[in-house]
């Protein structure tokens, strides 16, 4: 069961993304604005994000840009019922990892959300199941972001042949 923290300030889209992502058997985190959905971010880290791309405060390209800045390896989902191609293009190579044009088929989001998922748990980026999680970090307990962030990279950097300094106050 993966979390998604998803975003929009529509609040009866924002319940119809929720009530589908746990059909499909996901927790959804929901939040109505970018600055709610730091604030979720703070207490617990999803396995991807969705957002809409027009909110009024914060819009979903400003907010990507924060989330991507401390989490570069939470794939991130626009949603936009604006689109274009220019709008993906421009998403895309910020590194957005997809973008949907509002109306959407249940079956295309849930496609894109699938993707994002095997790129996230590839990635390393998954928390703890709750069948005791991955056996390399089962005696790590945390709920930190910041913690889970730390060990993702640590786990691509493990998968590499490249050396790493550690530094700071004991390394």
């Amino acid at each position: 069961m993966a979390r998604i923290l998803i975003v929009d300030d529509d609040p009866a889209l924002l319940r119809l993304l929720a009530l589908r992502l746990h059909y499909e058997g996901h927790t959804a985190i929901e939040a109505a604005s970018g600055a709610a959905a730091l604030a979720k971010l703070e207490q617990e880290l999803p396995h991807t994000m969705i957002t809409d791309l027009q909110m009024p405060g914060m819009d979903g390209l400003q907010l990507f840009e924060a989330v991507h800045r401390r989490y570069p390896l939470l794939p991130v989902l626009m949603l936009t019922a604006n689109g274009t191609i220019a709008h993906a293009v421009k998403a895309m190579q910020r590194g957005v990892f997809g973008y949907i044009t509002k109306p959407f088929e249940g079956a295309d989001l849930m496609r894109e959300v699938d993707r994002a998922l095997a790129v996230s748990s590839a990635l390393g980026a998954d928390m703890p199941s709750e069948d005791g999680g991955e056996t390399w970090r089962e005696a790590i307990v945390t709920r930190s972001p910041l913690m889970e962030k730390l060990l993702a990279e640590a786990r691509l950097m493990a998968q590499s042949d490249a050396s790493v300094l550690i530094y700071g106050e004991s390394g």
